[in-house]
């Protein structure tokens, strides 16, 4: 086959694709916010992580910039700490969730170092209620509305890879645990 005539065949092909109509992708029917914190947990849960409810949560008093509060030892958020097997997690704000597959959408703070989102052994990440989006589109849409220009990323349940033996491994790349607690 020459370089012609494949690029002539994907042509062809492509074509009778244009003609299919793309799916409706404007509106994810979501519940009433209880039931929207349910399909959001239950998502988490399908990716290895545990969303835990804490409707009277109160974070801990801290004397210096709140930036700094989830990787230093001495700001340990005992509310929280006892859901990590007397592990310290470190303590992430996400600005919102995705309902569709359980992510939490986190902005980088200037003074914070990028890596504190991707080593920690375990994290904590808390997630207002009643900031849920139903999909990824419309979480792209939050991003623009929020004005966030930096750099930021979607989390979503521990680590996880498999290697050609397919071997699943969980925490070999980042977090063995992830926690979402809905406050």
């Amino acid at each position: 086959m020459t370089r012609d005539t494949i690029l002539s065949a994907i042509r062809q092909k492509t074509q009778a694709m244009d003609d299919v109509p793309l799916p409706d992708t404007t509106r994810y029917p979501l519940p009433a916010t209880r039931a929207k914190a349910a399909a959001f947990a239950e998502a988490v849960k399908a990716v290895g992580g545990e969303c835990i409810d804490l409707p009277n949560y109160q974070p801990p008093a801290i004397d210096h910039q709140p930036s700094t509060i989830s990787h230093r030892p001495s700001t340990i958020d005992h509310q929280l700490s006892t859901h990590f097997d007397g592990h310290t997690p470190t303590i992430l704000h996400a600005h919102f969730g995705v309902v569709e597959n359980g992510a939490c959408w986190i902005a980088h703070h200037p003074e914070d170092e990028r890596t504190r989102y991707t080593l920690p052994e375990h994290l904590a990440i808390l997630l207002p209620r009643d900031a849920l989006v139903a999909t990824m589109h419309e979480a792209y849409a939050r991003i623009r509305e929020l004005g966030i220009e930096d750099f930021g990323i979607f989390l979503s349940g521990p680590s996880k890879t498999a290697d050609i033996e397919q071997a699943l491994v969980i925490g070999a790349q980042g977090a063995i645990t992830t926690k979402v607690f809905l406050v």
